[in-house]
Parts: structure tokens; sequence; C-alpha cells
């Protein structure tokens, strides 16, 4: 439906799906007079971060990394450090698919 507002919260957006969205103008509530469409535009809506990450000695086979799982994700990428600066850090190489949540890495 139209609305007053110059502005919109879609909030039926998928985390990780790109949209496209377009605008038209009208002069009522009723689409009076209503213009072509503008530009699109294209976004999406971000992923929320892997949350209650824990690292744990896993012995001699390597260290026990589990997190939570993120709502709309489908894999996870590792990211290892030797400061604890993730500007800094390295990916592992190895992407996991979203069904682990709990995953021992060696070396």
């Amino acid at each position: 439906s139209w609305q007053g507002a110059n502005g919109f919260v879609d909030d039926s957006a998928l985390p990780g799906v790109s949209y496209y969205y377009w605008v038209r103008a009208a002069a009522d509530g009723e689409g009076l007079n209503a213009a072509a469409f503008g530009a699109v535009a294209s976004a999406y809506r971000v992923l929320q971060d892997a949350g209650g990450l824990s690292a744990t000695r896993g012995g001699e086979a390597g260290v026990d990394l589990a997190w939570a799982k993120v709502a709309g994700a489908t894999h996870y990428l590792i990211y290892r450090g030797v400061v604890e600066d993730a500007a800094q850090a390295e990916p592992l190489g190895r992407c996991c698919p979203a069904i682990i949540g709990n995953i021992r890495f060696s070396g």
C-alpha cells in the first residue's frame, strides 16, 4: 500500500539475500498520477555474528571450537591469529557447513 513517509524498513528481508528495490511516487494514498519507477537500489540484510565462540584445549588432536548457529548462514570460515586482533587473523582455509556447530582443527 502507498505510504506517506519517505523511508521504509524491510523487516521481512532474509539475512544474506540480496534484494532489489524501486520506489514510485504518487499524488495521494490511492496512487493518483503515479510516476514511473525510480532508479533501482540493491541491498541485503547482514547476518548476525557467530556469537558464543568458545575455544578449548583439545589435547594432542588440536583445539576444539564451538559457536552458536547463525540464522540464515549456510557456511562458516574459521580465522586464526597469534594476537587478539581480527584484522591480523588469517583464514584457515576450511569452510564449514552450517550443520556443524562443533569442530576440531589440528595444527
